[in-house]
């Protein structure tokens, strides 16, 4: 991942972030946290996480239907579905909360499309009790070689202490913190 082009983008919570929804648009990608890079860059791959024993950006479900057969969750981009609230359901940038250490969106070479799994081998199987994002999930089978990763773009979002997310957020951490009180 040495000659890999990484762009860098900081946003306040209140701002668009049209400029990094643009570069998703016909790829296939990965996302993780910025603070989970250094371990995937030290083995080299992007792992299944079978186990469940590493963290996970999204939540770790036991039923998720690419972690049940040891494939690495990636986001597929390269069309767009009929029905746009199935982005909605998973959507990437939700892991880059304000005031978090923020995310890496690894965009996978071409190379590796046609190794990939798409979501209607979930319909396939019938795995219905195992759960997957129709139109938007994909995986790939074992460890993903980071040298077949082409761009990283690295996400930040900055909180907004006037916006209202912030004022709930702060109502709710107060409002946990007196819990008890009283």
């Amino acid at each position: 991942m040495e000659d890999v082009q990484i762009l860098e983008y900081t946003f306040r919570e209140t701002e668009d972030m049209g400029p990094v929804t643009t570069l998703l648009e016909g790829h296939v990608f990965h996302v993780t946290k910025q603070r989970f890079l250094p371990a995937i860059r030290k083995t080299g791959y992007l792992l299944p996480n079978e186990a469940g024993t590493r963290p996970s950006t999204f939540g770790l479900r036991s039923n998720s239907f690419f972690l049940r057969r040891g494939c690495v969750s990636l986001f597929d981009y390269r069309t767009i579905p009929d029905d746009p609230d199935y982005r909605r359901r998973c959507w990437p940038l939700q892991a880059a909360e304000p005031g978090g250490d923020g995310i890496a969106i690894l965009f996978i070479d071409s190379a590796l499309h046609d190794r990939l799994i798409p979501w209607t081998k979930w319909n396939d199987e019938r795995a219905w009790s195992e759960v997957v994002v129709p139109y938007v999930e994909a995986g790939f089978q074992g460890p993903l070689p980071l040298t077949h990763i082409e761009r990283v773009v690295l996400v930040t979002v900055l909180e907004d202490p006037n916006s209202l997310a912030a004022i709930v957020r702060g109502a709710r951490t107060e409002s946990q913190n007196n819990e008890g009180i009283g």
